[in-house]
C-alpha cells in the first residue's frame, strides 16, 4: 500500500462457506508461516481457483514452530500445510522458487520467512517486484506511486503515504468542497502532503444537478425543493455547530428556522455563487430544525 497498490484482506476459510467467494480475485499472496488453514478442504478450493487461472504466490520457508502441532497435516504424514498445497497442484511437496504452470494459472514460490520483509529493506524491494511481476501476468500494471486514490460519482478519496516511494504532493485543482472541512469549505486547489489525506466534491461532476446535498453533519430528515425556495428538516446531537451544504438552482434571498417546538432558530446562511451552494449553520440543541430559504422575486 505504501507504494500506491490497493489491496484487500482475504479471509481464507470463506472458501468453506461461501460458493464463489474467490472469483472475484485474480492475484493472491498467501503464507502459512502464521495462520494455517483449518482444513484441507481450503487448499482444495485454492487449488481450484489457481487452475481456473488465478495466480498464487506462496511466500514461506516452513520454519514456524508451529507447523509441528498436532495438526490435520502431520496426521496425513506432511512437514506443514503447505507441503500439502503444493502436492495437491501436481509440485514437489518441497519446490525451489519459480514459477510453476498450474492448470489456466500459475504458483509462484518464494521460500521466504516473510517477517524479514518488513526488517530488510532489499527484500522489500525484492517482494514489491515479484508482486508487480506477477500482476502484469495477470494484465495488471502497478506503477509505484506515493498515494492512493478512489473516484467515487463525485467524490475524490485520497492519501499520500509516508515511507513511499517519494515525499512529492499530490495536487487537486479544479472546484471541491473540502469534506474533511466542519463547513465543507469551498476550494479551488487541495495539496496532500505524506502521511495526509483528504475528502473532495468534485463540482465538475454535478454540472448539470440543481439540486443535492453536498455535506452535513446533521441528520437530514427531509429535503424539498419547491418553485419558491427549499426546506430542510434537520436534526443532530446537542451542544454542536451544523453545518449543511446545500446545492440549489439559484441564490435564495431569506433563510429562517423554527424548531421542532415551534420556536424561532437562530441560523446562518451563506451563498456561493461559483458552486450554486448554500451553507446553513446553527447551534444545535438536539432539537429538530426546519430551515427554509426563499428565492427572491423574479
Amino acid at each position: 500500500m505504501k507504494y500506491g497498490l490497493p489491496i484487500k484482506p482475504v479471509q481464507l476459510d470463506n472458501v468453506r462457506r461461501f460458493a464463489g467467494y474467490l472469483n472475484d480475485c485474480r492475484f493472491l499472496i498467501l503464507s502459512y508461516e502464521y495462520i494455517k488453514p483449518e482444513a484441507p478442504d481450503v487448499n482444495a478450493s485454492l487449488i481450484s481457483w489457481v487452475r481456473a487461472g488465478g495466480t498464487l504466490l506462496y511466500i514461506g520457508d516452513g520454519s514456524d514452530p508451529f507447523h509441528r502441532i498436532s495438526s490435520w497435516w502431520r496426521q496425513s504424514g506432511y512437514g506443514n500445510p503447505a507441503e500439502h498445497l503444493f502436492e495437491m497442484a501436481g509440485m514437489e511437496r518441497s519446490p525451489k522458487d519459480g514459477e510453476y504452470p498450474v492448470g489456466q494459472g500459475r504458483i509462484v514460490v518464494w521460500n521466504m520467512l516473510p517477517a524479514r520483509l518488513c526488517l530488510n529493506r532489499d527484500l522489500a524491494g525484492a517482494y514489491r517486484e515479484l508482486v508487480r511481476e506477477g500482476l502484469k501476468k495477470c494484465g495488471a500494471d502497478w506503477q509505484y506511486r506515493n498515494d492512493l486514490t478512489l473516484h467515487r460519482g463525485p467524490y475524490i478519496i485520497s492519501a499520500v503515504m509516508d515511507e513511499s516511494v517519494s515525499d512529492a504532493p499530490k495536487t487537486f485543482q479544479g472546484l471541491y468542497a473540502d469534506m474533511l472541512e466542519n463547513d465543507y469549505r469551498i476550494i479551488d486547489r487541495k495539496e496532500i502532503g505524506p502521511d495526509g489525506n483528504a475528502i473532495l466534491f468534485d463540482f465538475a461532476k454535478i454540472e448539470g444537478e440543481t439540486f443535492r446535498i453536498v455535506g452535513t453533519s446533521a441528520r437530514v430528515e427531509r429535503a424539498d425543493l419547491t418553485d419558491a425556495g427549499v426546506c430542510l428538516r434537520l436534526k443532530t446531537a446537542d451542544n454542536i455547530r451544523a453545518f449543511t451544504r446545500v446545492r440549489l438552482p439559484k441564490a435564495v434571498a431569506e433563510v429562517s428556522a423554527v424548531d421542532e417546538d415551534g420556536k424561532e432558530a437562530k441560523v446562518s446562511a451563506q451563498w456561493d455563487e461559483r458552486t450554486r451552494t448554500l451553507l446553513v449553520s446553527y447551534d444545535s440543541e438536539a432539537k429538530a430544525v426546519e430551515v427554509t430559504g426563499r428565492y427572491g422575486r423574479g
